[in-house]
């Protein structure tokens, strides 16, 4: 019965999946596992030639998915973690979200720590400039995209998003710039505009294309 591994691992193109709730990434990998049998360490370095994102997402189940109080109850098992790990992971603009939120690529610098039974990540993605997202069915374009894992265990990133939209009227264009910062778990979001205009106009403007004085000349200011 072995009871020490030293295993080198050396893959080309080829499918990995590191957390079941992340999709498969296809590129290349070296990789070395060694220790105890019942508890060796995987460590070394995975370079993402593709990784797609392209299930469709739900606001309401992502919230609640990423809430703290769920994440508490996720990121830790009563399973034995099998093997401890620490693994960097590197994308070049080679991750691609296309789904019902999004149309942009991703680069990325993380790294995975931990084991099986509680994994964590450290690092930061970047979306590049010129991408799109979708909001209330509403265009917006990328202009900086930064989401940072500081804590490797709650999976709760620190966001900076920098996004614009141009909502045509009559008089003329209005262009709305969309800042989201703060953690996931409790964002907030600053608006500018050009033609300044208040708060209230910008949501209105952002939710039903018109601002608050013309939704209540239209009796629709209380919806």
């Amino acid at each position: 019965v072995p009871n020490y591994v030293n295993l080198s691992i050396d893959l080309q193109e080829g499918r990995i999946r590191l957390l079941d709730f992340l999709p498969p990434i296809y590129g290349d990998a070296t990789l070395k596992m060694t220790g105890d049998i019942d508890y060796p360490m995987l460590r070394g370095d995975v370079v993402v030639k593709e990784m797609n994102f392209t299930e469709r997402i739900d606001w309401e189940d992502t919230m609640l998915t990423f809430a703290p109080a769920a994440l508490a109850g996720t990121s830790v098992s009563d399973d034995p973690g099998y093997f401890s790990f620490d693994v960097n992971l590197t994308a070049d603009n080679s991750i691609r979200i296309r789904n019902n939120l999004a149309d942009v690529y991703g680069s990325a610098e993380l790294k995975f720590i931990g084991d099986l039974a509680k994994p964590g990540m450290l690092g930061t993605i970047r979306l590049s400039e010129g991408g799109r997202a979708l909001f209330k069915e509403r265009d917006f374009e990328i202009l900086r995209g930064e989401m940072r894992y500081e804590d490797p265990y709650t999976y709760d990133p620190r966001l900076d998003i920098l996004m614009k939209t141009r909502i045509s009227r009559q008089e003329s264009d209005v262009e709305i710039d969309y800042h989201i910062t703060g953690l996931y778990s409790n964002w907030q979001t600053y608006t500018s505009s050009n033609p300044v205009l208040s708060q209230a106009d910008i949501n209105a403007l952002l939710l039903f294309g018109m601002t608050s004085e013309e939704l209540e000349l239209q009796g629709g200011l209380g919806t």
